[in-house]
Parts: C-alpha cells; structure tokens; sequence
C-alpha cells in the first residue's frame, strides 16, 4: 500500500512539474545572464572603472534619446558624454596610464562634441556620429578589459541602407537607436561585456 501511494504520489509531483506554463523569454535573456553594473571591473583602479561606468552611463542617455527621435535631449545627453569622457582622459587615459585608451576616448569626445554642434533637426546625422561612438566606446571598454559590466553589443542589419551598426546597451531587449520608433526592436545581441 506504501509503495503504491508513494508511486502515486511521485507521479503527480512529475506530472505537475513537467507541465509548468513556460514563460516567453528572448532567446538572448537564455544565452546571456544580465550583471548589475556594480558588479563591473577592469583594468582601471576603482576610481577609474567607476569614471568608466560614468561615461557608459551618458553613453546609454545618447542612445535612449535616438531611440526616441529627440535631438534636443540627444544633444544634452552628447555634452554630458563629452565632459565625462573628458574628465576620463585626464584622469585614467593619461600618457603614462593606460595611454591604449586615449585615441578611442578621444574619438568620443570628438563625435559628441560634432553632435552638439548640428543643426536641430539633423537627427541622421547624430545617429551616424552616434555608430562612430558606439565602436570607440565598444574598443575602450574592451581595451579597459570591462568586465561584468552588464554591457550588450547589439546589431542591426538595416540601420544605414543596409550597411548595418553597432550600439551599446544595459540591457538585452532590443531598443534600436538608428531605426528609432520605426523600427525599435530590429536587432540582435552579438556579444557582452
């Protein structure tokens, strides 16, 4: 009687398992585990890593801001960029330290200084200097040997007539900052940080 009540109880407690609703996550939330940026470290000391983080940060504010179509809080979002990457040259990405780090930070400065500079409705053109910062900010965090960062590289095939481009995110939900509303959730993750 034992046996059978237990071979009874085994297969509801099977049964009931195996039947579970199965939730619809992304294949990409399966593949690649989310880290909170706290987690982040690198190459840099603490402080550098956190001016790091810092520039990623006003990096994501650019993006968000493409995603929806507001060149006004893009070209705020790209001076704050250019100052926290300024700040992060003079201090982690000197000629003595980490000088790897410069000609990509640099870059960076450069492009989001031209975003702040162009005309108010040119928003192909901020998201054209947008992919330029997107590769250098992708080459310094690499370069800085970021890891844990909670970073996604993202890709879309159609951005640019079909020349596609990168971009950077927190998170592993696709929100396109070149195809914008259009188009938000066009791409893929290809790689993290």
């Amino acid at each position: 009687m034992r046996v059978v009540l237990f071979s009874l109880l085994l297969s509801v407690v099977l049964f009931s398992c195996g039947n579970e609703p199965k939730k619809d996550v992304p294949v990409a939330a399966k593949t690649i585990p989310a880290t909170p940026p706290a987690a982040a470290e690198s190459a840099l000391e603490k402080t550098g890593t956190e001016e790091l983080m810092n520039m990623l940060a006003h990096y994501y504010s650019l993006k968000d801001a493409l995603v929806a179509g507001s060149t006004q809080k893009a070209d705020e979002a790209a001076s704050k960029l250019m100052s926290a990457a300024e700040i992060f040259l003079a201090e982690h990405a000197t000629p003595s330290a980490h000088p790897e780090l410069r000609p990509g930070t640099q870059q960076i400065m450069q492009n989001a200084e031209a975003i702040t500079r162009l005309n108010p409705e040119n928003l192909d053109k901020r998201r054209e200097l947008f992919s330029l910062i997107s590769e250098d900010m992708f080459n310094v965090l690499k370069a800085a040997k970021l890891r844990h960062g909670g970073v996604y590289r993202d890709h879309c095939p159609m951005a640019f007539d079909e020349k596609g481009a990168n971009w950077l995110s927190s998170d592993v939900a696709i929100k396109n900052p070149y195809l914008g509303e259009k188009m938000d959730d066009c791409g893929e993750v290809t790689d993290s940080l």
